[in-house]
């Protein structure tokens, strides 16, 4: 799996840069339903597909309004080689989510009145080549004359990155625009766009430039466990978003800005603190509420790269137990 992968895996484990996502790709729903975080609901993706064969969902949110109640997963797909049993896979994961759902409401889910939610099932797709993989689980069953009716529907939407309009994604008022964009150009051509790719980055909130920032930083920090290949992608990628010139110009009057807002310490004791917090909102939508004993050292924590990297590792441990130990080990 490239590096590539593990950016967007992590900037969708914050509610705000989801919410931006459905904004880019599925505004209807949005601006239908008035969906803001607070109708987000980040879903363990390892209680839905566990006992799966297939690879995990990347991401799964439950959508929560007055008017509605869906789901919405994400698998991120960087191989050249497609996977043709795609459509296969996504209803597999839907009918999982749906099996989780009824267990959830389990005497009310045999009423007739009861409904199954709505799922919408998405791959976003940056390999080489056009998707040329079926979008329907019909497509992939032979047909048998006069029983058509039998073979079930399930159509999955496909976001193909090279595919996306570049103007678009160079104007757009989000960090994953950005990151997108800066994905998929070739060097020469964000050299055309530079000065107005610097300047729609600069019309960004502050928190979205560090949001960039700090995802550049962690790719940087992993390159050692990288392959050839996937050293070559994160090169051409940390190149074209000039790490060292243009992101350092914009961090610097990011700090500007900070100074003139209040004292500088407090703007990095502020940095520290919604790190923390980023920590704490993983840990307990995964395990629970989080043991006054961790959020007492990891308050303690006055390194951002190391809490970067807890973040991060906060994402996939497998208990607090080993989390603590991760913090035994951060200390050295």
């Amino acid at each position: 799996m490239k590096r590539l992968d593990r950016i967007f895996k992590d900037i969708f484990q914050k509610k705000e840069q989801f919410l931006e996502f459905l904004q880019m790709f599925l505004p209807d729903l949005v601006e239908k339903y008035s969906i803001t975080e607070e109708s987000l609901v980040k879903e363990r993706t390892e209680i839905i597909s566990h006992t799966l064969r297939s690879s995990m969902i990347d991401v799964l949110y439950r959508i929560k309004t007055k008017d509605i109640d869906a789901f919405v997963f994400i698998l991120l797909e960087h191989q050249t080689n497609k996977d043709y049993l795609m459509p296969f896979r996504m209803l597999e994961y839907t009918v999982a989510i749906w099996r989780h759902y009824i267990d959830e409401n389990k005497s009310i889910a045999k009423r007739k009145s009861f409904k199954l939610p709505p799922v919408v099932p998405i791959v976003y797709y940056e390999g080489a080549g056009r998707w040329t993989v079926e979008r329907d689980i019909m497509e992939k069953v032979r047909k048998l004359s006069g029983y058509e009716k039998y073979i079930p529907r399930l159509e999955y939407m496909v976001i193909e990155a090279s595919g996306l309009e570049k103007e678009w994604l160079l104007d757009g008022e989000t960090a994953l625009s950005k990151l997108i964009y800066a994905s998929i150009v070739d060097k020469e051509e964000f050299e055309r766009n530079k000065d107005r790719f610097e300047e729609s980055v600069r019309r960004l909130r502050k928190s979205k430039i560090m949001t960039i920032l700090d995802l550049i930083k962690q790719i940087i920090e992993a390159s050692k466990d990288l392959s050839k290949e996937e050293l070559e992608e994160l090169e051409g990628f940390v190149s074209n978003m000039e790490v060292e010139g243009m992101f350092t110009k914009l961090l610097g009057s990011a700090k500007e800005e900070g100074r003139k807002e209040g004292r500088e310490e407090g703007r990095i004791e502020g940095l520290l603190e919604a790190k923390r917090q980023d920590i704490y909102e993983i840990l307990e939508e995964r395990f629970g509420e989080v043991p006054e004993d961790i959020k007492e050292t990891v308050g303690k924590i006055a390194d951002t790269k190391k809490l970067s990297i807890l973040h991060r590792k906060s994402i996939s441990v497998k208990d607090f137990d080993e989390f603590r130990e991760l913090l035994t080990h951060s200390d050295k």
